[in-house]
């Protein structure tokens, strides 16, 4: 037992440990794609960057299409390229995305009847908790007056009994 707590047992097992772990590392693969994409002209590669990063993946969540691996998104990033390549404008690429998976493949969807929730959810939030907030602290502050004049109305009634018994007192001492 001693030879299983000695320090070059020790420092042998967590070397390799280490090793066996670098080793399975070693040999993921890995799962970042590089894009091997050639460009005519430096325009057309800022074009192509600029949309793969504001065109959303539709089967991710919240995730463009650059940093995303899956499968669909593949699709888009070699469609946009042929279509960047064709010499397509950045408005005509992302209508037809738009067309094929609706306004979610864009971060900044256009303001029409289907997506009026969406505008106008987050303003009508904001007002409705300022509007909370308000009412709330105008509650506790008037729940606070209501609790100072209750403590006051004891003093005051006291006040009162005590002239009343005084009046008292004093026609009494009259009458006799």
């Amino acid at each position: 037992m001693k030879r299983l707590t000695s320090p070059l047992f020790k420092i042998t097992y967590w070397v390799m440990l280490l090793l066996f772990g670098c080793g399975v590392i070693g040999t993921m693969p890995a799962t970042a794609t590089i894009d091997a994409y050639a460009f005519e002209h430096p325009e057309q590669e800022v074009q192509y960057r600029q949309l793969i990063q504001e065109l959303r993946c539709p089967k991710c969540q919240n995730q463009n299409v650059a940093d995303s691996n899956a499968m669909i998104a593949e699709d888009i990033k070699d469609r946009v390229y042929e279509w960047v390549q064709a010499g397509h404008s950045s408005d005509e690429i992302t209508q037809f995305l738009v067309d094929r998976y609706g306004d979610f493949v864009t971060y900044r969807p256009p303001f029409r009847a289907s997506t009026v929730v969406l505008w106008t959810a987050p303003p009508l939030l904001l007002v409705l908790l300022f509007v909370t907030i308000v009412w709330r602290v105008k509650r506790a502050q008037h729940r606070t007056t209501a609790q100072v004049s209750h403590q006051e109305a004891p003093e005051a009634s006291q006040q009162d009994d005590a002239l009343a018994v005084a009046k008292l007192l004093s026609q009494l001492k009259k009458d006799q």
